[in-house]
């Protein structure tokens, strides 16, 4: 399968998150952080009501807001091919956040992307 059959389905849900600096203290206040914009892959043409596959991937975002690691994606079913993985990955790289805060300040923190990913 190549890469060109694999497309974002619709949207990005961000998931909840922490800073990096590990669970707040009840005297600091720490924001996660906030998703601004990620690569548009197109709309599919297809019905994914059976192709889809949600794919969440942990990333670690700088005190600029800009992605500095991907984990390895999780999907949402086993049958999940590499190609749909790779490309959560790569899609993830493209993300730019706001970033985290902690008493105001930025951070690095992390934070998941769920993408829904289609074969087509």
């Amino acid at each position: 399968m190549s890469s060109r059959n694999v497309f974002l389905a619709a949207a990005l849900v961000m998931s909840s998150a922490c800073a990096s600096t590990g669970q707040p203290s009840s005297e600091s206040a720490v924001v996660p952080p906030s998703l601004i914009d990620c690569a548009d892959f197109g709309t599919p043409e297809t019905d994914l009501s059976r192709q889809a596959v949600d794919v969440v991937v942990p990333i670690i975002v700088s005190e600029t807001g800009a992605v500095t690691q991907v984990g390895a994606p999780r999907a949402s079913r086993q049958q999940a091919s590499r190609t749909v993985m790779d490309q959560a990955v790569a899609l993830a790289r493209t993300c730019t956040f706001e970033p985290a805060t902690a008493d105001g300040a930025p951070t690095p923190g992390r934070t998941e992307v769920r993408f829904r990913l289609g074969v087509g």
